[in-house]
């Protein structure tokens, strides 16, 4: 999995390409913690080009969404594909990890959490 950043205004987009699975998993887990470490608060996980995402990726963007939690951050998600919406849904975890098909939208959401 490769994985570039990109910043607009304070929130982190980690726009994703390629599988979603527990070796690539740990790898954007480790980004994640760093992210948080260095003080960002607001992280974006654009799944535009994720294609396949298994149980141990679930499981990781559970983890980093607790992980945000627990430093007062949040972690949203950008374009999953309809298999990872399904999944998502399967598993009741679009209440915890909102999905959002439009950039705009997901940056105004965490505006949105500041001023709230």
């Amino acid at each position: 999995m490769a994985f570039t950043e990109r910043y607009i205004d304070a929130v982190v987009i980690l726009d994703l390409s390629g599988q979603l699975t527990e070796l690539s998993g740990n790898e954007m887990w480790e980004r994640i913690r760093e992210l948080a470490a260095a003080g960002d608060r607001q992280i974006l996980l654009n799944l535009a080009d994720v294609p396949y995402v298994d149980s141990s990726g679930l499981g990781t963007m559970v983890a980093s969404f607790v992980a945000m939690k627990c430093v007062g951050g949040a972690l949203k998600l950008l374009n999953p594909t309809r298999r990872t919406r399904q999944l998502l849904a399967v598993t009741a975890l679009t209440t915890v990890l909102q999905p959002f098909d439009s950039e705009a939208l997901a940056l105004a959401s965490f505006r949105a959490a500041e001023a709230g």
